[in-house]
Parts: structure tokens; C-alpha cells; sequence
């Protein structure tokens, strides 16, 4: 076979090699038109990504209302619901209860000198009698020096000059019960830092106090109280039904508080962790209750409870679904919402005894049917918040709903994150507590003073009796009604 003669033509020869220049700058090209076309699409999904998380609020997520700067949307107005303003017909009402008839502690007589439409003047024997106008202010001496006269004298036996000994009621460091379960009382419930309770007791109960007696005097009563703390804490260990929950405290959250809540208790705990390791200090590993909580894993560890997951958490979720820049998502988040809404409707109905439990279970059935379909498509979404959401939920779908078959279990964990809001007072407040004795004087403080309004008990007088019953060494008053 003769060669070819083109092979042998320089000319050709030169096109070979331009053509096959050509051929591989086009998949050059074509490969650098896919990497434009890959790095456009991951930056319209980073742009979307940063869109959905700038518009994030406390209305579409775990964020405090606080956190919202001035560009959030303004929350929608309020529908009207056609009521008039105020207390409604069959509420009981909460005015100012008046000082009662025979209650004053001094009278003022006010004259009546004369006549307030003609100014004339009223004579004696034209006085008829008076109207009692009763108000209710501070003492002008709000605190009282008590002197106790102790006697002295000398023993017919040893010839000793011997004096009597202070009764029980009587601080020996001259501080009385009542101011020292004030200082308590005003640090926890009234959030007072020690420089400003200090200044209060110099200005205005007229009692200088240094910073050191405050403290200690509230590790002392703390010390006192541990028995009722650790009784509460047995009460939350056998209660049915609990609302937990926890927030950082502290510098960068150092610390963390933790509550667990009952009906009638409410237990709080300062601990260095926010893992199982805190939670197994308030409640045992087999505790076979329900608990109401968000979904953070560390709930886990709690393995023979039956959970019940919040939905308020989950509607912020769905919310921010609704408000996403891809419209299938939008679409789908509200979808989600509207299932939700519906279902809460039936449990306000039914907590209002407008259903029964029974009815509740058979309206909501087909709200169920539909938040599965609605899961189960944002499970295979290309959008990682909707795709995550539905894979969790799905996973743990019994968990969403224990509210509909079990007594004294709500739909949201408000019961707790509610508890928790004075924290963040005192968050901002301290800063930090330095101590471990300053962590137990407030988490036993707050602890007892939560359960007393659950309970109806006023606090103040509560501490009161039990700081005179530790000076007495006997058992603490129990927290129960009179």
C-alpha cells in the first residue's frame, strides 16, 4: 500500500497540529463553562442560604425578641377580634384591693374650714361628721431598732456574774429575720445586684449593710433551705408530666441553668455543662415520665421517657420556610403552617371543653395525614433546612403528637422557656456567679420562690418562717397554702 502523499505535505501536516490545538483550547473552554456554570449555581444557593439566614427573627426562629435589629419586618397587625377593650364579662378582676374600714394605723383630721362652692364659713355646731379617705404608703420609719435587756446578775453558787442569753430570734450579728429574708427575696425575685440592694438598704430603709453581710447572709439562708430545694427536687423525680429546658449563663454561657417543671414544682439547677451529664443530675437516666422539650439530643439520655417535642419551636421552623426565596419551599412552609394552625385550633377547643379528647383524635387526623405528605416532600427537597426538617420529623414522629393521648401534656414547652425569662435579667444583671455557693443560693432560692406562686404561698412570708425555724433548728414550714 503506497503512503499517502498528504502525510508527506508540510501544509497538511501544520493543519493536523492547529486542528488539534483547536480541539483541545473548545474542551478547555467547555470544561472551564462547566465550572462557571457549577460555581454560579453553589453562588445563587450561598446567596439564598445568606438571604434566609439575615431574615431570620424571633418570629422565625429560637431567637429572643431582643435580638431583632431595626431592618426586621414589623410583626402583622393584630385581627381584630370584635370585643371591647379590657377585662371581659365573667372574668374575675384584679383591681386594688382597698384598705379595709377600721385599718388605720394613724387619722389625720382635715378640717373643713369653709364652704368649697361660696367660700363662707362653717361654724362648729354645722359640722355633721367626717369621711374616712384611706391611703396606703410607706411607713415614715420602715425599720425599727429592737432592744433586747438581757439581764445580768450574779450565781448564788459560783459567784459568777452571769448575763441572760439571747433568745433565738435574735441575730447576733444585729440584723433581724425580716431584713435578712429581704435581702434574699430582693436579690432573687427583685433581681438586685449586691451595690444596688446596698444602696436600697441605706436610702431607703435607713440600715447600712456592707456588700460581705449581704453575701454571706445569703449562703447562710441558702444552707438552710437545702432540705426543701432537695424535697422539691424529689417531687419533680415523681412527677407524671415535666417542661424542661435550659439557657446559658455566664461569660460565653460558662454556665448553664437548667429547669424542670410540674404542675405544682418547679426545680432549677446551675451546672458547667449543657450535656446528659447535667440533665442526669436532675432527673434519673430511667425516668419513665413525659417530657416536654425542644429537640436538642441531650434530652436522649432521658431513654425510658416519652417525649413531646414544642411545636412553637417547630412553627418558628415553618415559618422560616414560608419566607424562603425558593418559592416550592415558601409554598410548602405554609402549607405547613396552615396544617399546624388548624391543629392548634382543636386543642385550644378542647381545652376549653368545647370537645372532647376523642374528638380531638378524630378532627386532627387528617392535619396528620397532611404534615406527613408535607414532610415527607421537604424530606427530599433540594434545600437543606426543609430537607433536614423533614428527615427529623419524620424520624420522630411519634413525638409530635403525645399531647393528643396523654393528660397533662401540652403542644409547646412555653410552660419552661416562660421560667426561664427571669434568667435572663439575671444574665445580664451578674454577668456571671464566681461561686458554687452563689449558684445553690440562687437556683434554691429561685427554685422555692417559683413554686410558691405556682402554689398560691406568699413567698416572702414563707421565708420568713423558715429562717426563724433555722434559727430554732426545726423542720422548715412546708410550702403549701395556709
Amino acid at each position: 500500500m503506497e503512503p499517502d502523499p498528504l502525510l508527506s505535505d508540510p501544509r497538511y501536516l501544520a493543519l493536523l497540529a492547529e486542528n488539534a490545538t483547536l480541539r483541545a483550547e473548545i474542551t478547555g473552554l467547555r470544561e472551564m463553562l462547566e465550572a462557571v456554570k457549577g460555581s454560579a449555581e453553589r453562588t445563587e444557593k450561598l446567596l439564598v442560604t445568606l438571604q434566609e439566614r439575615l431574615g431570620k427573627d424571633s418570629r422565625n426562629s429560637s431567637k429572643p425578641p431582643s435580638s431583632d435589629g431595626p431592618s426586621a419586618p414589623p410583626r402583622p397587625p393584630s385581627v381584630p377580634t370584635g370585643r371591647k377593650r379590657g377585662g371581659q364579662p365573667g372574668r374575675k378582676g384584679s383591681a386594688r384591693v382597698m384598705p379595709a374600714e377600721g385599718s388605720e394605723d394613724r387619722v389625720v383630721p382635715v378640717p373643713l374650714a369653709c364652704c368649697p362652692h361660696c367660700c363662707a364659713a362653717i361654724p362648729s355646731d354645722r359640722i355633721t361628721g367626717s369621711t374616712m379617705h384611706r391611703v396606703v404608703d410607706l411607713a415614715q420609719k420602715l425599720t425599727e431598732v429592737i432592744g433586747y435587756a438581757l439581764e445580768e446578775g450574779v450565781c448564788p453558787h459560783c459567784q459568777r456574774k452571769v448575763r441572760a442569753e439571747l433568745p433565738p430570734e435574735a441575730a447576733p450579728g444585729g440584723i433581724g429575720p425580716r431584713l435578712q429574708a429581704a435581702a434574699a427575696y430582693l436579690r432573687t425575685e427583685g433581681r438586685m445586684s449586691l451595690t444596688p440592694l446596698q444602696r436600697y438598704f441605706s436610702e431607703v430603709l435607713g440600715v447600712s449593710v456592707s456588700r460581705g453581710w449581704l453575701h454571706e447572709s445569703g449562703v447562710a439562708l441558702s444552707r438552710h433551705l437545702q432540705p426543701a430545694w432537695e424535697d422539691l427536687a424529689g417531687q419533680i423525680r415523681a412527677a407524671d408530666v415535666l417542661n424542661l429546658d435550659e439557657t446559658g449563663f455566664g461569660r460565653k454561657d460558662r454556665d448553664w441553668i437548667w429547669v424542670a417543671l410540674s404542675a405544682r414544682t418547679a426545680l432549677f439547677h446551675f451546672s458547667d455543662t449543657r450535656g446528659a451529664k447535667a440533665l442526669k443530675a436532675l432527673l434519673p437516666e430511667d425516668y419513665p415520665g413525659v417530657i416536654g422539650t425542644d429537640r436538642y439530643g441531650a434530652y436522649n439520655a432521658l431513654k425510658s421517657a416519652v417525649r413531646q417535642f414544642c411545636w412553637a419551636h417547630l412553627r418558628r421552623e415553618f415559618v422560616a420556610l414560608s419566607e424562603s426565596q425558593k418559592p416550592e419551599v415558601a409554598a410548602l412552609g405554609k402549607r405547613l403552617l396552615a396544617e399546624q394552625e388548624e391543629v392548634f385550633a382543636l386543642w385550644h377547643a378542647f381545652r376549653s371543653g368545647e370537645i372532647t379528647r376523642k374528638d380531638l383524635r378524630a378532627c386532627t387526623a387528617i392535619n396528620l395525614a397532611r404534615l406527613k405528605r408535607g414532610l415527607l416532600q421537604a424530606s427530599g427537597m433540594d434545600h437543606k433546612a426543609a430537607r433536614n426538617l423533614g428527615k427529623d420529623l419524620l424520624k420522630h414522629w411519634d413525638r409530635l403528637w403525645v399531647f393528643l393521648r396523654a393528660d397533662g401534656v401540652e403542644p409547646t414547652n412555653n410552660k419552661a422557656e416562660r421560667a426561664l425569662r427571669p434568667l435572663v435579667i439575671l444574665k445580664r444583671i451578674f454577668q456571671r456567679l464566681p461561686s458554687v455557693e452563689g449558684k445553690r443560693f440562687f437556683e434554691r432560692l429561685l427554685s422555692l420562690g417559683a413554686t410558691a406562686r405556682i402554689r398560691g404561698v406568699a413567698y416572702y412570708d414563707w421565708l420568713l418562717k423558715a429562717l426563724r425555724a433555722a434559727k430554732l433548728v426545726q423542720p422548715l414550714p412546708a410550702l403549701e397554702p395556709a
